[in-house]
């Protein structure tokens, strides 16, 4: 059975560190057998917000957890990329995101009821 990938952006990483959300667990609650990536401009942005802010930098940890995708934009560009590379789903909260990730094409999924992971829309 293949695998999912699901890529992690910057604010759905942190709100799971701050919130104790397994997303090793919770993911796959969702959507099955998945492969769950942190993009390289996630991790830049990480390094970048740790120099001011704990939960940043526990998030720079956590994120250690996980594969890494090399991407070449920065950003919400970047997780795009990733996304659309591997075929996958994005897992975020941040509405600009999941507009364009939709209008893309791509899988999202997002935070709910502050721990509950919910499919918007499924990855094609």
């Amino acid at each position: 059975m293949n695998a999912t990938a699901v890529i992690v952006d910057t604010n759905a990483i942190i709100y799971a560190v701050k919130k104790r959300i397994d997303l090793k667990r919770s993911i796959p609650l969702e959507l099955g057998n998945v492969v769950i990536y942190v993009p390289e401009s996630v991790r830049r942005e990480l390094r970048k917000l740790s120099r001011n802010s704990q939960d940043a930098k526990s998030a720079l940890s956590y994120a250690a957890l996980f594969e890494t995708v090399e991407t070449t934009a920065d950003g919400d560009d970047g997780v795009i990329e990733a996304a659309i590379g591997r075929r996958s789903a994005i897992l975020t909260n941040d509405r600009e995101l999941i507009s364009r990730s939709r209008a893309a094409g791509i899988g999202i999924l997002t935070v709910r009821e502050g721990r509950k992971l919910e499919l918007l829309h499924a990855p094609l």
